[in-house]
This record gives C-alpha cells, structure tokens and sequence, in this order.
C-alpha cells in the first residue's frame, strides 16, 4: 500500500498538467455538447422541427455561459467536499456513539439537501440555453420555474431514472444469460447488447431531456400568463 501511494504521488506530481487540461477538455467538451443538445431539442420541442446547423449554432452560442455553469458546479461540489471532511473531523473528535449519529445526520442531510437542490435546479441548463442569459441569471430562472413544482418535477425525474435503471437491468440481465450460456456466440452478444444498450441509453438521454423542456416551456408560457404554480 505504502509502495502504491509513493507510485500514485510520484506519478501524479509529473502528470499533473496533463491530468488538468485532460479535465478541462472535458468541462469543454460537455459544455459544448449540453448546450448543442439542448438547443436542437427546445426547437423541436417548440417548432417541432430542428436542422444539424442548429445543434452547432446552438452549443457555440451557449458555450461560454454553460462552462461558466459547469466551473461553478465544480467550485461548489469542492467546497461541499471540504464541508464534509471537516464535518467527518469533528465526528472522529466526539465519542463514538455521538459520532456515529452525527455521521447518520450527516448523511441523511446531505441526501435530502442533494435531492432538493437537484430538483431545484433541473432548469439551470435549459434557462441559460434557451433565453441566453449567464450561469447566474439561469440559476435564478430555474429557482423561479421550481418554485411549488418539487413533486411534480421530482416525479418526472424519478419516472425516468426508473425507465433508465429497468433497460439497464433488462439488458444485463440478457448478457449474463448469454454470458452464462458461453460458447463462441456468447461473446458477439455480449458485445451487441453493449452496443444496442448505448444506443437505447444515448436516445433515452435525448427523450429525457425533450420532456424536462417540455416542462419548461409549460412553466414559463403558464408564468408568463400569470397562473400561480401547480
């Protein structure tokens, strides 16, 4: 373990610019593709028609404001992180039995603060994109569209992470089946159900995203009109 940790320190110590511009390709590159998605499905979903041209004009024009989103993310995730271990030192500095329900409290709050604030904040990308105002201004808009829609929302969103878990339990399923059943075919079949799952995956993402716009558009056409939240 000692040699492991003086390996990985070593390796790291060298690495590390490589390691931070691989990270930052990666915000890039998903601030880009959120923004590409989210614009080419918000015209489909309001004019229910959309062109390729769109999908780049949309992720170049929502790109800074997203990785502006993104970074903020990421900032607030650290400090959340540097709360936890500071939380944890203050657990080991109190007998056990206190640390442990401080422990079981810390775990519950942070579980019921992780799902509030996901709900809360669902619109945060569809906001930026689709009126073109900054990280802050889309962070306000999706407080607002929430607002007295927790449920609502909270079901839509558990109704697809169901949708998205039963495929992935079906598929492995099937693989395991096959896996079981070995034999020459067993791998071409593991390897087209991989294949057929990131498709089903990769369309059930763009359908998810589709309903949550439509939700949006709801809200803030029902906003606008004047009517208070469901």
């Amino acid at each position: 373990a000692e040699r492991w940790a003086r390996t990985a320190g070593e390796w790291f110590g060298r690495a590390w610019p490589v390691v931070l511009l691989v990270f930052g390709l990666f915000l890039a590159a998903n601030a880009w593709l959120a923004g590409a998605q989210i614009g080419y499905l918000s015209k489909i979903v309001q004019e229910e028609k959309a062109t390729i041209a769109e999908f780049w004009q949309a992720g170049t024009r929502a790109f800074r404001p997203l990785l502006g989103a993104w970074l903020f993310t990421v900032g607030a995730a650290m400090v959340g992180m540097l709360a936890v271990a500071l939380l944890a030192l203050i657990a080991n500095a109190v007998p056990a039995g206190v640390g442990a329900l401080l422990g079981l409290l810390m775990v519950l709050g942070a579980a019921a603060a992780l799902a509030w604030l996901s709900v809360r904040l669902v619109f945060w990308y569809p906001a930026i994109v689709t009126t073109g105002v900054g990280p802050v201004a889309g962070l306000k808009a999706s407080f607002r569209a929430s607002r007295g829609r927790w449920w609502s929302l909270g079901g839509l969103i558990a109704l697809l992470g169901v949708i998205f878990f039963g495929i992935s339990l079906l598929l492995g399923v099937i693989e395991g089946l096959a896996n079981t059943a070995g034999g020459g075919a067993a791998g071409g079949l593991g390897l087209a159900i991989n294949l057929f799952g990131a498709a089903v995956n990769f369309y059930l993402g763009f359908v998810s995203m589709a309903a949550v716009l439509r939700f949006y558009a709801d809200v803030t056409s029902s906003v606008s009109a004047g009517s208070a939240p469901a």
